[in-house]
């Protein structure tokens, strides 16, 4: 549309026009790559334990940022949690992971996304709220699907903390408009946003294709 010799263009033309170059795509773990662990898990550690879910996954609440942001070992995650449940410790030398490992299940759809990226030239990484047992499970898994990994106990930080976005785009070498994130969480995604990245709210694989494509990445 021109007006008085000035060029307008649609709200889509002016945002290919100025949209940068996608280099790197930023995956969530649980979630979106794999089904959410956590309300699994909470049947598996519950039973363990012997106490009501409801009642253990308000323990979890309480006590797992610190075991995210790894600042505490498992073996004090489960002291806290066990004293506030008045329940036994557990014998299980990780009893997160191997409940990590009993419900683990992997979207088919996603990995072969990530593959096809990889192959199509992009850089894909991986960033998660996680963990020491998942990040000693997903090493075990032997994937070879990222050019980088980011996990919040590693790096003593979590989503949605803006340095955890920050340091994930300072190892990509690249600004937060050449990359997309997707997370299945609206808070992590709403501060992925404000640091710059582009962004997906996850809901499903076919959903995620279709909104990369409006990003100009092709998944086909």
């Amino acid at each position: 549309m021109e007006r008085e010799g000035i060029y307008i263009l649609g709200p889509k033309l002016m945002n290919e026009a100025f949209m940068a170059e996608i280099r790197w795509v930023i995956f969530d773990w649980g979630g979106v790559l794999v089904d959410d662990p956590g309300p699994p898990m909470a049947r598996y550690c519950s039973e363990v334990l012997g106490v009501l879910e409801s009642d253990y996954v308000e323990a979890v609440r309480r006590y797992a940022g610190d075991f995210r942001k790894g600042l505490i070992e498992e073996g004090t995650f489960w002291r806290q949690v066990c004293g506030f449940l008045g329940a036994a410790p557990p014998k299980d030398g990780s009893l997160w992971g191997t409940a990590l490992a009993a419900v683990y299940r992997p979207k088919t759809e996603m990995f072969e996304l990530v593959r096809k990226l990889r192959g199509s030239g992009f850089g894909t990484a991986l960033l998660s709220n996680t963990e020491m047992p998942g990040v000693e499970y997903y090493r075990r898994q032997g994937y070879d699907l990222f050019d980088e990994v980011v996990f919040s106990c590693v790096e003593r930080m979590k989503k949605p903390q803006r340095e955890i976005y920050e340091l994930t785009l300072e190892r990509l070498g690249c600004a937060g408009g050449e990359a997309v994130f997707i997370d299945d969480h609206e808070l992590c995604v709403e501060a992925a946003k404000a640091v710059g990245l582009n962004t997906i709210f996850f809901k499903s694989a076919g959903q995620v294709k279709e909104e990369l494509g409006l990003f100009g990445v092709g998944t086909d």
